[in-house]
């Protein structure tokens, strides 16, 4: 998420304008659309932390071009939206490939578990970058800040080397064709509407929740006077919020898991989850 900071600076240094810190938030957001589906199913059929690997030296390449062209005084809106645009569809991948490696890391099982540390460990890396990039481009540069994010995502692709690749769990029936894959998936959209709900109420929550990034960086600069500094801490603020809202969800789910467990049970899920 320093990355994020480092975009938002830069968008606004090089434009003066909310707006095209906007259009520039949304090329990183956009291949999230249409990258989703194929990349789920990529990751069916390559090993996920080698693909793990990839987006992460690819978007490394991204960002580090990017603090290439800003520290020589070339960089052009251009430049930025179009190499962002790549880094939102290598992070497309990436956010795929993750979901299911945690599955291989700690089976049906522990899934729950393991999404919920892993949600923790994603906002502790997302405080720490915030405010890391933010202190980076107030006493250097913002090049020094893109060069600190292609670091970061270089030293992630490194340590999967250290890693082996679990077995496969799908079959070679499963894995035949990448297109039907996406097919099958807009079939059960089409014909699933608690799949449907759900996708509604996740783009929901995306367009809400994640929409206000664009003006984070006027507010820093223009109203707060705080400069790229400042900017990091208000990204590093949601990550606080992020960490508390999942231990007070895991707190809850704890609770209702015991009660489950020594009472008769709800009528219904809903009843339960709620």
């Amino acid at each position: 998420m320093a990355e994020v900071v480092a975009l938002g600076w830069l968008a606004l240094e090089l434009t003066s304008s909310p707006l095209l810190v906007g259009v520039a938030m949304g090329m990183r957001a956009l291949p999230l659309f249409f990258v989703g589906v194929p990349a789920g199913a990529l990751a069916d059929r390559v090993p996920r932390h080698r693909l793990l690997m990839a987006t992460g030296a690819g978007q490394a390449l991204t960002s580090a071009t990017l603090g290439t062209l800003t520290l020589l005084g070339t960089v052009r809106l251009p430049h930025l939206l179009v190499l962002t645009l790549a880094a939102g569809v290598l992070r497309g991948v990436e956010h795929a490939a993750r979901q299911s490696y945690t599955h291989d890391v700690v089976g049906a099982a522990g899934l729950v578990k393991g999404f919920a540390v892993l949600g923790v460990a994603m906002r502790v890396g997302w405080l720490l970058g915030s405010l890391s990039v933010g202190a980076i481009i107030a006493r250097f540069h913002t090049s020094a800040g893109y060069l600190f994010v292609a670091c970061g995502y270089l030293a992630g692709a490194m340590v999967l080397l250290l890693v082996s690749s679990p077995a496969p769990t799908s079959s070679a029936s499963e894995t035949a064709s990448l297109w039907r894959s996406v097919i099958e998936f807009l079939t059960a959209v089409r014909t699933d509407r608690a799949l449907l709900v759900l996708l509604a109420l996740t783009a929901g929550a995306e367009l809400l929740g994640f929409a206000h990034q664009v003006v984070l960086p006027s507010l820093a600069r223009d109203v707060l006077h705080a400069g790229p500094e400042g900017l990091g801490v208000l990204n590093g603020a949601r990550a606080v919020g992020g960490i508390l809202g999942l231990r007070s969800l895991s707190t809850r789910m704890r609770q209702r898991v015991h009660e489950f467990s020594v009472g008769a049970p709800p009528q219904s899920l809903a009843a339960w989850v709620g």
